[in-house]
């Protein structure tokens, strides 16, 4: 009886690809959804690039990486400031991407989140709450235009996709124009650019599956 229905089984997928297909989507639709709403009721984990895999090599190389880590703090200050104050889709919490998994699910990811300084902050943890995570890579992974992004994870490290609003570009348009004639504030305008956009984007698809 088994050898029957696991014969049957692998005959119904030869014989229906787009069956599988629909389920695969149709998997993808219940992760978004979910994600959408742990973010809601939950919080955004946003991982500040760090350079650390790039400072590392600086380092072992004897190039002075003291510009290097003042950019990267000063960038990174930006994301905490915009986020705060364009991103009000959901609580957030700012840690590095070098933070691995074990640390954030550990205690609640106590000791893994930061303050506006920079500076790990003792009493920010997930207190149980749901949550979404981003990092910074490109569309390309996922058959997209290849652009710079910020990609979202769920609360299960699974990488999340459409129907889900899955990525943010980094370079906002309008950026470079910035560059050329305003550089000092393109960099403020550009990452504010970021926020409301992922503030847009998740409400908007909250909105639809609410």
């Amino acid at each position: 009886m088994i050898r029957f229905i696991l014969s049957a089984i692998f005959t119904i997928h030869l014989i229906l690809p787009s069956f599988a297909q629909e389920l695969s989507d149709s998997i993808k639709v219940v992760m978004a959804e979910n994600a959408i709403m742990d973010a809601k009721n939950g919080v955004l984990v946003f991982r500040l690039p760090s350079e650390h895999k790039k400072i590392q090599h600086l380092n072992k190389n004897g190039v002075d990486t003291k510009e290097l880590i003042a950019e990267r703090d000063a960038t990174n200050k930006l994301y905490i400031q915009y986020m705060d104050y364009s991103f009000n889709f959901c609580k957030v919490l700012f840690t590095y991407d070098t933070t691995s998994r074990a640390s954030l699910l550990q205690n609640d990811g106590r000791n893994c989140f930061l303050n506006d300084m920079l500076e790990i902050d003792p009493n920010k943890s997930l207190q149980g709450r749901s949550f979404v995570q981003t990092y910074f890579g490109n569309t390309a992974a996922f058959g997209g235009s290849g652009v710079d992004a910020i990609l979202f994870k769920n609360s299960d490290f699974k990488n999340l996709l459409p129907p889900f609003p899955f990525y943010v570009k980094v370079n906002r348009f309008g950026y470079y124009f910035k560059m050329l004639f305003d550089k000092k504030n393109a960099e403020d305008y550009n990452i504010q650019a970021i926020a409301q956009s992922m503030n847009d984007k998740f409400t908007d698809y909250y909105s639809d599956v609410k």
